[in-house]
């Protein structure tokens, strides 16, 4: 009996007998017309975008992300300044996460998927290859999670305060953005 390899259409999961293809050529789905697989060098289209993405990623993080200019002043911040300015402000926490998911998660995600394209690209089964795999799935929904601190970091400014209490006395350096109405719902915003 002839062995022959099945793979599943990534769309609607119907298995397909894997044949071979002309130089160039691919295979689609006979159900709902996905592309299966092609023929031609493996993995050469990936390996040139992770390594350009690993170039990109040192760029971003090397150039400034903000820079103001106001009366001739220039001032700009990087990540790693934006990181340093929150841990020094008392905020550890989210200088801490702010680093993990904007600058470790996502240089490990780039130089596992580098090594691992890598290895593929060499030929055979490198050991390691699919815990790596693992750990790259698993960090991917900590890529974006700066959105989400930025979206919540203006939400740790609301401290809740007893009804009928006055808010507390604003410093002269640190205003207070609290008003009547946010007091009256037991709530006090500070800037």
């Amino acid at each position: 009996m002839a062995a022959f390899t099945l793979i599943a259409c990534l769309e609607c999961d119907l298995l397909h007998r894997r044949t071979p293809l002309p130089p160039g050529g691919e295979a689609r789905c006979t159900r709902c017309g996905a592309r299966l697989y092609r023929s031609g060098r493996p993995h050469a289209n990936e390996l040139a975008l992770a390594l350009a993405a690993c170039i990109v990623f040192i760029v971003a993080n090397v150039f400034p992300i903000v820079a103001l200019e106001l009366q001739g002043v220039r001032n700009s911040a990087t990540l790693m300044g934006a990181v340093e300015s929150l841990w020094d402000d008392g905020a550890r926490a989210v200088a801490a996460l702010v680093f993990v998911t904007t600058v470790l998660v996502p240089a490990a995600e780039l130089s596992g998927l580098t090594w691992v394209l890598v290895a593929l690209r060499r030929g055979g089964r490198r050991r390691g290859v699919v815990p790596l795999l693992h750990f790259i799935e698993s960090v991917k929904p900590w890529g974006m999670v700066e959105v989400f601190v930025l979206g919540a970091s203006p939400a740790s400014h609301f401290r809740p305060t007893a009804r009928g209490s006055s808010p507390p006395s604003s410093s002269p350096s640190r205003p207070s953005l609290s008003s009547s109405r946010t007091r009256a719902s037991g709530w006090c915003v500070h800037a």
